[in-house]
């Protein structure tokens, strides 16, 4: 299962180059590197590769406590945290940005 969260997050970080490199036109709207700022992509990277240390961690530990199938508790765990996470990750780079913006 941890396999599974690992390509989660290398889809999750593949996704959010595509969106945040601003190389493709499209009708829809997207945020430039520049906007977002340089360290956009290490946050959200960083966020992923958080929570698969969490997802592992709590695994390890439902696994030592005899808990049956405790890659799939850990699992929904870290979803609930990236769906409840995500958001609030996303809000607090736009914020920095448009920080960012308005100080030039």
């Amino acid at each position: 299962m941890s396999a599974a969260t690992v390509a989660v997050g290398a889809g999750h970080s593949y996704v959010f180059q595509r969106l945040v490199g601003g190389r493709r036109q499209t009708s829809e709207v997207q945020v430039r590197a520049d906007v977002a700022g340089r360290h956009a992509h290490l946050l959200v990277i960083g966020f992923l590769l958080g929570l698969v240390g969490v997802d592992v961690a709590v695994a390890v530990g439902l696994s030592a406590d005899g808990t049956g199938h405790p890659s799939i508790w850990a699992s929904g765990f870290v979803a609930s945290m990236l769906v409840l996470g995500g958001p609030r990750v996303m809000a607090w780079i736009r914020a920095r940005a448009t920080r960012r913006m308005l100080s030039q």
